[in-house]
C-alpha cells in the first residue's frame, strides 16, 4: 500500500508483494536459527568390573576400547552407563545388557538423522605374572620342601582368577618332565595347590613350579628340593622303666642327627639331667642313664640335633607328660 500524494489514495496492489517478501525472509531466518542438531558422538562409556569398581572405556574413532583386568574372569555380558551428544539417540540404550565381545555395536543418531556407529574393542592385554614366595612347605632360604602333606601356597601377582585359564605344573629337574598339579583355589595374588604328598617324592627330588595363566607363563626362579623330616622321636605308646647306669632306646626319623637329650621330673622343670647317647641309627637312638641322675619318674624330655644339608641345628621336646609315656629311673 503506497499513498499517492497527488490523488490522496493508498495503492494496495503495490504493498502486498512487499509484505509477502518480508514474511518469507523472516521465516527463512527463523528456520536457520532452529536447524536440527548434527551431533552424534559418544561422550562416555562406563561398566563395572567383577569387583564392582567402575571401569571407563577409551573412545577412539569408531572404537569403544575396554581394558578388562586380566586377573578377573571376563563376563559374557555387560550393562554400560553411556552419555552421548545432546538431542541424539543411541541404540542399544544406556543401561541395556549387551554381549561383551567385538560383535556388539552402538549407533548414535543425531537430531538431523546423521549416524555414527561404534564397536566394542577388548584388547588382549595381560600384565606379566610373577612368583615371589611359597608358604607352608619351604624353609631354610625357601629352597627346601619338607612338609609334603600341607597345601602349597604360591604367592605372587597378576594370576587370572579362573581355573579354566590358569594351570599349575611341577617341572622336574633333569629331564624337564611336567607334572600337572591341582589348583584348589586362586586369587590375583596367589594360588593354593594340592599337597605334594600325592607324588611320593623321594628325598633329594628337585623341581620348579610353573604357572600358565592366560597367555603368560611364569616359572619359579630356584629349584626346590624335597628334604627329609626334621630329626624327631616317635611318641611313646607306653611308659619306660630303666635302671640307673643302663640303657634304653627310642625310635624316630633321621635319628642319626640327634646328639643329646635331657630329662626333668615335670613338664615345666628347669632342672634337667643329661643322658648319654651311646648309639644311633636312621630310626633310633640308644641312651644311657648316668648314675648321677636321681631315681624317680621323669615327664620332661628334650633333645638336640646337629645341622645337616637339610636342616639347621635345633632343640625339640618329646611329650612324655603322662603316666603312660613317662620315663622312670630305678635302682640298679
Amino acid at each position: 500500500m503506497i499513498f499517492n500524494m497527488k490523488s490522496g489514495v493508498f495503492n494496495f496492489a503495490t504493498i502486498v508483494p512487499a509484505v509477502t517478501l518480508c514474511s518469507f525472509l523472516f521465516l527463512a531466518a527463523c528456520q536457520k536459527d532452529y536447524q536440527d542438531s548434527p551431533y552424534n558422538k559418544l561422550e562416555s562409556f562406563t561398566i563395572q568390573n567383577t569387583a564392582g569398581s567402575a571401569l571407563s572405556a577409551s573412545i577412539a574413532g569408531n572404537d569403544i576400547i575396554i581394558y578388562w583386568p586380566s586377573y578377573q574372569a571376563m563376563p559374557d555380558s555387560i550393562t554400560p552407563v553411556i552419555t552421548f551428544s545432546k538431542n541424539a539417540i543411541i541404540k542399544p540404550a544406556s543401561g541395556v545388557k549387551v554381549a561383551f565381545d567385538s560383535t556388539t555395536t552402538y549407533t548414535v543418531t543425531a537430531q538431523d538423522g546423521s549416524q555414527f556407529v561404534y564397536r566394542l574393542k577388548i584388547p588382549e592385554y595381560q600384565p606379566i605374572p610373577y612368583i615371589s614366595s611359597f608358604t607352608s612347605i619351604t624353609y631354610k632360604d625357601m629352597k627346601l620342601v619338607r612338609v609334603l602333606t600341607n597345601t602349597v601356597v604360591i604367592n605372587g601377582n597378576y594370576f587370572i582368577a579362573d581355573t579354566s585359564k590358569t594351570h599349575a605344573f611341577l617341572v622336574m629337574s633333569g629331564d624337564g618332565t611336567e607334572k600337572p598339579i591341582t589348583i584348589n583355589s586362586i586369587q590375583k595374588i596367589g594360588l593354593v595347590l594340592e599337597p605334594l604328598s600325592r607324588f611320593n617324592f623321594a628325598t633329594g627330588t628337585s623341581f620348579k613350579f610353573k604357572v600358565v595363566t592366560g597367555n603368560r607363563t611364569v616359572v619359579s626362579t630356584d629349584a626346590l628340593i624335597v628334604a627329609p623330616a626334621v630329626p624327631a622321636f616317635t611318641l611313646p605308646t607306653a611308659a619306660t622303666s630303666v635302671k640307673s647306669g643302663t640303657t634304653f632306646t627310642l625310635v624316630g626319623t633321621n635319628a642319626t642327627y640327634i646328639n643329646g637329650a635331657k630329662i626333668g621330673t615335670t613338664a615345666s622343670s628347669t632342672t634337667l639331667y643329661s643322658l648319654e647317647v651311646v648309639g644311633t641309627t636312621a630310626t633310633s637312638v640308644t641312651f644311657r642313664v648316668p648314675e648321677s641322675v636321681p631315681l624317680g619318674e621323669y615327664r620332661r624330655f628334650t633333645y638336640t640335633y646337629t645341622a645337616s644339608a637339610y636342616n639347621d641345628a635345633g632343640t625339640a621336646n618329646l611329650n612324655i607328660n603322662t603316666a603312660t609315656r613317662s620315663i622312670t629311673v630305678q635302682a640298679p
